[in-house]
């Protein structure tokens, strides 16, 4: 009414900031699984790793509550100290109605051991999983990206829901 359009204009702008810093995007449904991607997602933003995901999960999982978010956790935590380094930064996470998840990410090969005594763990926790709910796992590691395929046995899949392309 006052004609102040400038100082309607920063107002919005304001409010608009904070509404982007406190808006958490919802990947799929499952809370666990979505904790963990939005956790991972804000290391990819402070290394600049661009992320893209399809997240297809049925409603009724017959696994274990954590196996899934903890799958994902690890190889996220992976693809990110693999892809920090490299110069075309960037993670692919894909899930589907058969527990089929498929990752890639950029790689960072180097000659040096990694001296935390850490490195490899977050495999080996994912290959216990997948071995104990009678899956399969494979990884392929090349020179400028790494590729993760999983899949996990499961019973009882009701109607799937793709939040990212709204089917």
């Amino acid at each position: 009414d006052c004609d102040r359009y400038e100082q309607a204009e920063k107002s919005f702008l304001e409010i608009y900031d904070d509404f982007k810093s406190n808006y958490t995007q919802t990947y799929c449904d499952n809370a666990y699984v979505n904790a963990v991607i939005s956790n991972k997602k804000s290391l990819m933003d402070k290394y600049k790793i661009d992320f893209n995901c399809q997240i297809l999960l049925p409603n009724n999982l017959s696994l274990d509550v954590l196996v899934l978010p903890t799958i994902l956790f690890n190889i996220l935590d992976n693809a990110i100290q693999a892809s920090k380094e490299t110069h075309k930064k960037f993670i692919y996470l894909k899930t589907n109605n058969f527990i089929l998840v498929y990752m890639k990410n950029s790689n960072y090969q180097t000659n040096n051991t990694d001296q935390s005594g850490m490195h490899g763990y977050g495999t080996s926790i994912v290959e216990d999983i997948i071995q104990e709910n009678e899956g399969i796992c494979d990884w392929n590691n090349a020179d400028d990206f790494f590729e993760t395929t999983l899949m996990l046995k499961y019973k009882g899949a009701e109607k799937n829901v793709d939040r990212n392309s709204g089917r």
